[in-house]
């Protein structure tokens, strides 16, 4: 059975992240505070090729897709998630977020938000260390995107995704392990600053070679 992809929030990540499962002939619903936004954004991604997006508020994405993706802030999703209530029952939620500033704590972005979820649903961190830049274009290097979670099923079904949009999905084990990809987000900025002009080449990623 084909996943239905609900992805929660408009922003940049939300966008790409849409128009790359519509591409991939998934059924995407884009989702928004306010029901009129996601539409207006879900038109705007089909006009520049992004296939068909249905739209809608954000209960109405959640009741609608069988996978949730929190393209949002770590502070917004931590505040939205209390919000869904039972419509969260059952469903596997993907976060991409990385905290900032005041935001970081010991534990990851991924552990507390799991702590806002129903017993029956289920939390993968993946496409952390993926900078929107690297979702959108095609490039000579297959990127990969790590996933933590505490989940087998959940995250063989993530990886499943990430597989289709064209990555190499890699297991980095429990969602503990979100901590570390957390902290790598971080270092990508100052590294990619320190280098050279010449040696920058598009949007910073890390790659596992073993």
């Amino acid at each position: 059975m084909t996943e239905s992809i609900g992805i929660l929030g408009t922003g940049e990540m939300g966008g790409i992240l849409a128009r790359a499962f519509s591409r991939a002939n998934y059924p995407v619903l884009l989702g928004s505070r306010a029901a009129a936004r996601a539409a207006e954004r879900a038109t705007a991604l089909a006009v520049a090729g992004g296939g068909k997006i249905q739209s809608g508020d954000y209960t109405t994405t959640v009741q609608s897709a069988s996978i949730l993706i929190l393209a949002l802030g770590f502070s917004d999703a931590l505040t939205l998630l209390p919000t869904l209530g039972t419509a969260l029952n059952g469903k596997l939620v993907v976060d991409i977020s990385t905290p900032w500033g005041d935001e970081i704590a010991e534990r990851s972005a991924a552990e507390r938000l799991a702590d806002q979820l129903p017993a029956t649903a289920q939390l993968v961190g993946a496409w952390k260390t993926t900078f929107a830049a690297t979702l959108d274009g095609p490039h000579d290097l297959q990127h990969d995107v790590f996933v933590s979670g505490d989940h087998a099923a959940a995250k063989q079904r993530v990886s499943g995704l990430i597989q289709k949009l064209g990555f190499r999905a890699v297991d980095c084990g429990n969602l503990a392990t979100a901590r570390v990809l957390e902290g790598m987000v971080r270092l990508m900025g100052p590294i990619a600053r320190s280098l050279a002009p010449a040696e920058r080449h598009g949007s910073p990623a890390w790659k596992f070679l073993p």
